[in-house]
């Protein structure tokens, strides 16, 4: 009876011995010699057919991606960045712990003004050949002057261009990290050195902003005198030639600002083409 009832427990784990064994291999697979849990496969192959699936998105995404461009009102391209900044020289902090000079500040502080009003005034007359003249409303020029400087973050470094700063362009250091990186498969990189260096490695725009915060807490009030009762005058020579920079160097008043640096309303429009019917009058008119 005894030796009966050890058969049985003998038969007994066998059994729960092959079933375990059946359900161990069920759940391992070997490959290269290494027993590994199968469904661990399973998910490696789920992840890689998923991130293939979002590069080729991704990839898709980006091509579909257009960078819009800001256009004047005769359709023509703003200017952009050509060959000629490519092979511009890199500046570094000694050769740009100067800059920007009172003059480059004054000019951009007077051009930030008259885009801002663009948006915030009331426009009570438009002129042909000049910027509009707005409601003269206290309220408006306090608006436009609020957090004004924040505005320099926008530009960045052209040094051969006539016109140190262009707004909406990368800086060069920029510029050459996105080269670098274009066609890597990593989605996002992370550098040691700070963004705000990137984008400004000589810290000039920096000084920028605070030199324009500066000098709008100096020209505050002459501002609000020229919005209240002098507006028909251009602001740049009003401003930075009469006052501002009256004992000053004024010569990037002198050169041509970017378009780029205005907004769209305010930029110089071309004058329309002579149309074919035009043309055969001026010469009848030259007849007669």
């Amino acid at each position: 009876m005894l030796l009966r009832r050890c058969l049985l427990y003998l038969v007994l784990l066998i059994s729960i011995a092959v079933c375990t064994e059946l359900v161990f291999d069920e759940e391992f697979v070997v490959i290269d010699g290494i027993r590994v849990r199968a469904d661990s496969i399973k998910n490696e192959t789920n992840n890689f057919d998923d991130k293939n699936k979002r590069e080729k998105e991704s990839g898709k995404k980006g091509k579909d991606d257009i960078i819009e461009e800001q256009t004047d009102d005769d359709g023509s391209h703003d200017d952009d960045d050509g060959e000629e900044s490519d092979n511009e020289d890199d500046d570094d902090l000694e050769t740009t712990k100067h800059l920007p000079t009172k003059c480059h500040v004054c000019r951009l502080l007077a051009v930030e003004i008259e885009n801002k009003l663009t948006t915030v005034g009331r426009i009570r007359k438009t002129r042909e050949n000049g910027n509009p003249i707005y409601f003269k409303e206290e309220i408006v020029i306090l608006r436009v002057t609020e957090d004004l400087c924040n505005k320099m973050t926008k530009y960045n470094i052209r040094s051969k261009h006539p016109f140190r700063y262009k707004r909406g362009v990368k800086s060069r250091y920029r510029q050459q990290i996105e080269e670098l990186t274009k066609n890597s498969r990593i989605q996002k990189w992370m550098f040691a050195t700070p963004e705000e260096d990137i984008d400004d490695p000589t810290g000039e725009i920096r000084r920028l902003k605070q030199k324009c915060h500066d000098m709008l807490v100096q020209t505050q009030p002459s501002l609000i005198h020229w919005f209240m009762k002098a507006q028909s005058r251009d602001l740049t020579k009003w401003l930075c030639a009469k006052r501002v920079l009256r004992d000053d160097n004024q010569d990037c008043l002198k050169v041509e600002m970017p378009k780029s640096n205005l907004v769209p309303a305010l930029r110089p429009k071309k004058p329309a083409p002579q149309s074919h019917d035009d043309k055969n009058t001026g010469t009848r008119h030259e007849e007669l």
